[in-house]
């Protein structure tokens, strides 16, 4: 029968996910006595779960939903955003009320606007109105 020590050793070795907790209750020893043993061995005591540099940070892009890499340039790691999808994500294709012709609006004023119809130009806005007011006298 193998010693405590040598359990240690291969518990750490064969499963480094593993917690010095488990593996302590597993043995039948104290969980200091774990590390300390882990220590001599040179063996890292944290596992790799514990670890956060060691597990890649997964994060979706916010226009398209792919994983953001997490060594991608600055912009994309604060944003959440790739490069690419910028444009598309921040300048929202919409369709004007009165003519129907797709344009693009920047998403903030989208976001902060209070009416909720969407007009290409002040022309349409103006000639909407109009036709508005039109309607209403009949």
């Amino acid at each position: 029968m193998p010693s405590k020590r040598e359990q240690i050793v291969r518990l750490r070795t064969e499963n480094p996910i593993i917690r010095l907790t488990k593996m302590a209750e597993q043995i039948g020893v104290d969980k200091a006595y774990v590390h300390r043993v882990l220590k001599k061995a040179d063996l890292p005591t944290r596992s790799i779960l514990i670890a956060k540099k060691n597990i890649p940070k997964r994060i979706e892009c916010k226009a398209c939903g792919e994983d953001v890499i997490f060594s991608a340039t600055r912009a994309e790691r604060i944003h959440h955003i790739h490069d690419s999808c910028r444009y598309d994500y921040h300048r929202i294709l919409v369709h004007c009320k009165f003519c129907r012709t797709p344009f693009r609006r920047r998403r903030h004023q989208l976001l902060s606007s209070k009416s909720k119809y969407i007009y290409c130009s002040k022309a349409c806005l103006y000639k909407a109105r109009k036709e508005e007011k039109s309607y209403e006298l009949n």
